[in-house]
């Protein structure tokens, strides 16, 4: 598999903080806790298209929803005129060989004119 270095700026707290959180989890690498950071966002993310809430629920009953600012804009800019309902989402997920990327290029495409989709080739990358 081939890999690609991806440099990071954070400052000094945040070093720390991904330190101790790595030390927590019992994470070895920066690339290991990349990773798991990337699978829980992606996790996140596939859990708001599919209509569903994120956050957790303490011991007295209170809900607390999920703080990810990256994430919110999901709820925040109305993108159901983009993205594929829950349902659409549902159902296309049953069919493996579709990326989600696809997906979405789809349903952009859905939306656009049929003067606007005559002259623009839409690109997936992966995922």
């Amino acid at each position: 598999m081939e890999t690609n270095r991806i440099p990071l700026d954070l400052s000094e707290k945040e070093r720390a903080e991904m330190e101790r959180l790595m030390a927590f989890t019992g994470i070895k690498t920066e690339s290991e806790f990349v990773s798991n950071a990337q699978a829980m966002f992606r996790w996140a993310a596939m859990e708001l298209l599919q209509g569903h809430k994120i956050g957790s629920i303490d011991d007295s009953g209170k809900w607390k929803p999920l703080d990810i600012p990256a994430l919110q804009s999901f709820h925040e800019f109305g993108l159901e005129h983009v993205l594929p309902t829950p349902e659409e989402l549902r159902e296309r997920s049953h069919q493996p060989t579709r990326k989600l990327q696809e997906l979405l290029a789809e349903s952009t495409n859905r939306e656009m004119s049929s003067d606007e989709r005559s002259g623009t080739k839409l690109e997936s990358s992966r995922v």
